[in-house]
């Protein structure tokens, strides 16, 4: 399959993307990148856009070989791609932060342009879902396999954390975090790629805290390094995906977070047993090599027929939000039809 797959090429922000392209390379389809790349961007990408939001057809036109499917993966606001419903071919989107209220409210609309939808965040598709979008699927987060060294690392570190503490933007986890300071060493670090898998590889307990209910790549990256994860229980679909107490433990509330995460550093057997069991499934089902087989099985399965289940006004909204100065004419169109009331309404 020839896959054109653009997303916001970022030396940290772009990892779930490199690690879904790579495996899909790696499955043997031909993946033609495409994107804006920040400047400290290190990979290089088969066409480089200059804009934030650039036309589908302008991409298109730049590829040499026949598209069977376009791929946006992880739409944002530093590269977004318009012109989708205009699409000569099938196109697909990874939806990711769904969980932020203002993401999710862009999203909400853009998201419905696509022929096939995919979301890490199960709610998100839910919502959809019920609305009528029947092509749409959860397609949670995953690890990534070349990240993590083969040589077994000695766990020297008791507890830590790897990721943002800005107590503007996620007051609780800093609130959480001076309470777990409190009662044994804690590590807190906020790091990338193969550093962020040796600090997992040396942990025995990964604490994880989620900035809504949200399912987060902290529970795939944990407990693929072999450490205990201590995650909370209300993240969205854990525990269609796991068992507490069998792949990882859950909590739900700062106390109890304290209490299992002591009896736990207490009980190295019960420990070990439950990391063993957790990095064993997700090697098994839960890594993104298993996430681009999965887009792959559907894709192959989907006929592509003409959208008909499309609201325009949050296509417009989706706009709006992004600022975005370019539209297609089918999108503005729809604008002038279904929500607008002159021309001053109309983002040119």
């Amino acid at each position: 399959m020839n896959i054109l797959f653009t997303y916001y090429n970022h030396p940290t922000l772009s990892n779930i993307p490199r690690s879904l392209m790579t495996s899909l390379r790696k499955n043997g389809h031909t993946v033609i990148t495409a994107g804006k790349s920040d400047g400290l961007a290190t990979e290089k990408l088969t066409i480089e856009c200059s804009t934030n939001s650039v036309s589908l057809l302008d991409i298109l036109k730049k590829v040499k070989i026949k598209i069977d499917w376009v791929f946006v993966c992880w739409p944002r606001n530093q590269f977004f791609v318009t012109h989708i419903e205009q699409s000569p071919v099938p196109t697909a989107v990874y939806a990711v932060d769904t969980h932020l209220p203002l993401v999710y409210h862009w999203l909400r609309g853009y998201v419905q342009l696509f022929d096939v939808i995919f979301s890490a965040q199960k709610n998100f598709i839910d919502n959809l879902q019920e609305y009528g979008h029947k092509k749409s699927y959860w397609l949670p987060f995953a690890a990534d396999e070349k990240l993590y060294a083969k040589k077994k690392s000695r766990r020297n570190v008791l507890v830590s954390f790897v990721g943002t503490t800005n107590p503007i933007h996620n007051p609780k986890r800093s609130i959480y975090f001076a309470q777990l300071k409190k009662k044994f060493p804690f590590k807190i670090m906020n790091l990338y790629g193969k550093e962020m898998t040796h600090l997992y590889c040396q942990t025995q307990i990964i604490f994880n805290t989620s900035v809504t209910n949200d399912l987060n790549a902290r529970v795939f990256e944990a407990m693929a390094g072999g450490a205990l994860l201590v995650t909370p229980a209300y993240q969205q679909g854990l525990l269609e995906l796991f068992d507490a107490n069998i792949h990882l433990v859950t909590y739900t509330t700062i106390t109890d977070a304290i209490r299992k995460t002591q009896h736990y550093l207490s009980q190295d057997a019960k420990r070990e047993k439950i990391a063993k069991m957790g990095k064993k499934l997700v090697w098994r089902k839960h890594m993104y090599q298993n996430r681009a087989d999965e887009i792959i099985k559907i894709l192959k399965n989907h006929h592509f027929q003409k959208k008909t289940k499309i609201d325009w006004e949050q296509v417009r909204f989706s706009y709006l939000l992004l600022g975005l100065k370019k539209q297609s004419a089918m999108t503005k169109f729809f604008m002038i039809q279904n929500s607008c009331h002159s021309k001053a309404e109309i983002i040119c």
